[in-house]
């Protein structure tokens, strides 16, 4: 999907947001809401501890997130990394939001899903799915690379692991068949 996004021009603009989606597992209004003092470049972590979510008539409210225990704090990977390096340089607002939309406002996550998301999974040619399922592609390569559940739980967000055991449970110690 990332290398669709750079022979469209429109999709360009948002590519950054498109990878920190399918790369960090972070809900869209997390990603949305995800501000520079949110990263730790020092310690190489990102915080994610609110979201910019939709609220009465379309404003934009900021909330804590979903997870009961507050914020977590992720290990930067090296792609995430520098793509945030990249987008760091000349930005001095610690408030200020990481990912805009090409005008500099926040962006909507509806417009996002209908205009970008869409056309994205078209160029990719893949049946379309919601931005936010971008979540269940982290948790499905996690496992693959032998995160346990209660790991999974924490990239993604969850208090706990069983919800992502319902979700992702048959992926896990799949039984070899036997050779006779």
């Amino acid at each position: 999907m990332v290398a669709a996004t750079a022979q469209d021009p429109v999709l360009l603009k948002y590519r950054d947001f498109i990878l920190f989606l399918l790369y960090s597992g972070a809900r869209p209004s997390e990603a949305i809401g995800l501000r520079w003092e949110h990263i730790d470049f020092s310690r190489n972590e990102l915080h994610i501890c609110e979201s910019l979510s939709r609220g009465a008539h379309g404003t934009r409210i900021r909330k804590s997130t979903k997870t009961i225990d507050g914020d977590r704090i992720l290990t930067l990977s090296s792609n995430i990394r520098t793509m945030l390096e990249g987008r760091a340089k000349g930005k001095l607002n610690p408030e200020g939001l990481i990912f805009t939309s090409p005008t500099g406002r926040p962006i909507d996550d509806h417009n996002f899903s209908q205009r970008i998301w869409k056309r994205l999974c078209a160029k990719a040619v893949i049946p379309y799915r919601r931005p936010y399922n971008a979540r269940y592609s982290v948790a499905s390569h996690a496992i693959n690379q032998g995160a346990t559940l209660p790991q999974v739980a924490y990239i993604l967000g969850h208090s706990n692991a069983r919800m992502v055991s319902q979700t992702y449970g048959h992926m896990i110690d799949r039984p070899q068949l036997s050779q006779f």
